[in-house]
């Protein structure tokens, strides 16, 4: 029996066929690049800063990483 399983396409099978077709699908792209959209939406959030820390506390790291100085009235 054959292996029908779908193959992955080398970068050059790629460069041959958009060289000539256009630009690939958003599809293709993702099935080239072995990318998989998150089916969860919990999937989507991050977790930058630990439950325990207060919003003061966030805000704060934020304005710094963000190169904000405290005592500059612009910021």
């Amino acid at each position: 029996m054959a292996d029908n399983s779908p193959t992955t396409p080398t970068p050059s099978d790629l460069t041959r066929k958009y060289a000539h077709a256009g630009h690939p699908s958003i599809e293709e792209l993702m099935a080239a690049q072995g990318v998989t959209f998150p089916r969860e939406p919990r999937d989507f959030l991050g977790n930058c800063w630990p439950e325990d820390e207060s919003i003061d506390d966030f805000l704060a790291a934020l304005h710094d990483w963000r190169g904000h100085v405290k005592n500059d009235p612009a910021a």
